[in-house]
């Protein structure tokens, strides 16, 4: 859930009239089965008094982002409140899965992504880490990429 924050921020990076003030981010509906550690909710982006002049462009770049970042791409709902004719509370709500893995107590958590194969190290790596991971021969958590999701 964390990396949402990512994606909340490369947003506001991309949209020029998007603002840290105006765009928020909340976990709005969820569930996690008794039967194993898989969470689905909702995620849901917020942008308020939005004035992009194209909507869907924000509904392609989450797409693409998630695409971009070896994630699968989720169902994207949404809706607006029109608050005149070039202003709108914009409404984004994302449906996911994560599996996570809880500590012994449950009180921390960590999401376990589907591994992924890095050219750059020649081994597998967790998705969400395989596009921004760069190549250093000297990292010492190569080998625990995945010791706490296996």
């Amino acid at each position: 859930m964390k990396y949402l924050i990512n994606l909340k921020n490369d947003l506001i990076e991309t949209f020029d009239s998007l603002t840290a003030e105006k765009v928020n981010l909340f976990i709005v509906n969820g569930e996690m089965s008794k039967a194993n550690t898989d969470v689905n909710y909702i995620a849901r982006l917020l942008l308020i008094d939005c004035r992009l002049p194209e909507p869907f462009a924000v509904l392609g770049f989450i797409r693409k982002w998630f695409e971009n970042h070896n994630m699968p791409i989720p169902d994207i709902n949404f809706s607006s409140e029109i608050i005149n004719h070039e202003t709108y509370d914009f409404e984004i709500d994302i449906s996911l899965t994560d599996n996570l893995t809880l500590s012994a107590d449950g009180t921390s958590t960590q999401i376990c992504f589907e591994p992924v194969w890095s050219e750059a190290l020649g081994d597998f790596v967790k998705g969400n880490i395989a596009v921004d991971l760069p190549y250093d021969s000297s990292l010492k958590f190569k080998n625990e990429l995945f010791s706490s999701c296996e």
